[in-house]
């Protein structure tokens, strides 16, 4: 009370830390800066043309002793932060999986930013934790996943991938791995996750995390589509089981990072339903697509899943980070991480506090966002936008496969075109590399690529709002211009 009244009235310690003129007349400019970013964004560099240590060196005299305003520090920004930034919202970004924002987007995260309330129970945050439930309503409705499925909120699909893990290795250890730790009989011989040799590879990191161990991870290979080889998994599972082994858990892709591929969930969960081995289904990119009735078929086959990841922030134009996994056996993901101390229990014993389901206690409210997105866009807005990207990426890849410089790597799924050069024409493969990095090097583009048996593979995703027809020709205009350079050295 004496430090309160005598050192530091309420009015100082608000003027100081939040000064209401300022922040207005800040608002305002920050507000116009980021307008301005967006409508002027196609007309800039995708991709710096800089080298590491650069921005280390232009802070390195620049300790923050004295207070500054915020005009100087969007000008800080501008300068000497911007020109390193890569543009994920930028046109010409077709690598990896776009993760791109928007009004509603932005806007959103700046409440978030400004309430800055922790939804690690209801206590916490009522707002944080009702509104989430009411969202991933929605969103498991818009998906056709059915209401057996519990959902929340994690940072990125290999959290959310980690948490169903952990729930498998729970279950499957009859309830003792949480006392036992792998102490537990049930596990003397080792425990087994099994997936495709194209899944993500966030798959391996979190089973070497649950003590599965390398030997513990069986990638099985894929058929010629792509897809998990189901009798080489049967397989596998039968030698694992001969040998004392627990199978835990299986992974299923629809929509691989690499190439796009698509497991046969279908076939994986009968497989998984005879051994009792728990099915988690990777569809953090493309789950999205479930939106589009057309996919149907693929989709309704994760309903027999014990789990599923599908990432808001990347084709549903949520702002990152925003993963959601649906997990059936509740009970499992408590088992695995519920602890609750004295000073964290709730007043509200009928509530659902999600610190109990996840590692992190720490939670933002990121059912905020999706509020503003979803309700901004509307679930049927965001379908044409994926069914937009789909039409692209279709018109890209029959380009490709119509250009005797190019092969296209088929099944093409989704919104992703992989391709490389014609083996043909292209007889050193090494070649694809070099024309990657011809294609990132001038900055105006930005592609990706994946290895698959020894081969380089080109990777063009589109799954962005803001791409077109006229910025495809222009990539693949440019394929070809590199791809003549490249031949013309020979």
């Amino acid at each position: 009370m004496i430090f309160h009244n005598k050192l530091i009235s309420k009015s100082k310690f608000m003027k100081e830390t939040f000064n209401y003129y300022e922040f207005l007349e800040a608002g305002e400019n920050f507000t116009k800066f980021i307008a301005n970013y967006f409508e002027k964004l196609h007309s800039q560099n995708v991709l710096p043309k800089r080298s590491f240590g650069e921005l280390i060196d232009l802070f390195k005299d620049d300790f923050p002793k004295k207070p500054e305003n915020l005009k100087n520090l969007l000008k800080d920004f501008e300068k000497k932060i911007l020109p390193f930034v890569v543009h994920w919202n930028h046109p010409n970004f077709y690598s990896y999986f776009n993760s791109t924002t928007n009004a509603p987007g932005i806007l959103s995260e700046y409440l978030t930013s400004a309430l800055n309330a922790n939804s690690m129970h209801w206590d916490s945050n009522p707002a944080g934790v009702e509104l989430e439930i009411v969202v991933l309503n929605w969103l498991q409705k818009a998906l056709g996943i059915k209401e057996d499925f519990f959902a929340l909120t994690y940072d990125t699909a290999s959290l959310s991938s980690f948490h169903a893990m952990a729930a498998a290795r729970e279950l499957k250890s009859d309830w003792t791995f949480r006392k036992k730790g792998v102490a537990s009989r049930n596990y003397s011989n080792g425990i087994v996750c099994y997936c495709s040799e194209l899944a993500h590879s966030s798959i391996e990191k979190n089973a070497l995390v649950l003590g599965f161990g390398e030997e513990g991870v069986k990638k099985i290979s894929v058929d010629e589509n792509f897809s998990i080889n189901t009798n080489l998994l049967e397989n596998e599972i039968k030698k694992d089981i001969s040998l004392g082994k627990v199978p835990v858990c299986a992974v299923a892709t629809v929509g691989g990072t690499a190439l796009g591929s698509v497991d046969d969930v279908k076939k994986i969960y009968e497989i998984c339903a005879k051994y009792n081995i728990w099915l988690h289904v990777d569809a953090a990119w493309a789950g999205a697509c479930a939106l589009l009735p057309h996919y149907s078929k693929i989709f309704e086959a994760w309903n027999f899943a014990d789990s599923i990841v599908v990432n808001p922030h990347k084709w549903m134009f949520v702002p990152f980070d925003c993963s959601v996994l649906f997990i059936k056996n509740k009970k499992a993901l408590a088992s695995a991480f519920s602890l609750t101390p004295s000073y964290l229990e709730s007043s509200d014993y009928n509530s659902i506090n999600f610190m109990d389901y996840s590692l992190p206690l720490g939670r933002k409210f990121r059912a905020l966002k999706m509020y503003f997105v979803f309700k901004y866009f509307g679930f049927e807005g965001i379908a044409r936008f994926i069914e937009d990207n789909i039409a692209l990426a279709k018109y890209f890849a029959n380009k490709i496969k119509e250009d005797e410089d190019f092969e296209l790597l088929e099944p093409q799924n989704f919104g992703l075109v992989c391709f490389k050069l014609n083996e043909k024409t292209f007889k050193d493969q090494d070649l694809n590399k070099k024309l990657y990095a011809k294609v990132n090097g001038s900055g105006n583009y930005f592609i990706s690529s994946a290895i698959f048996k020894g081969q380089t593979f080109l990777r063009a995703s589109f799954s962005s709002p803001y791409q077109n027809k006229k910025g495809a020709d222009q990539l693949f205009e440019i394929l070809k211009r590199y791809a003549k350079e490249l031949k013309n050295e020979k």
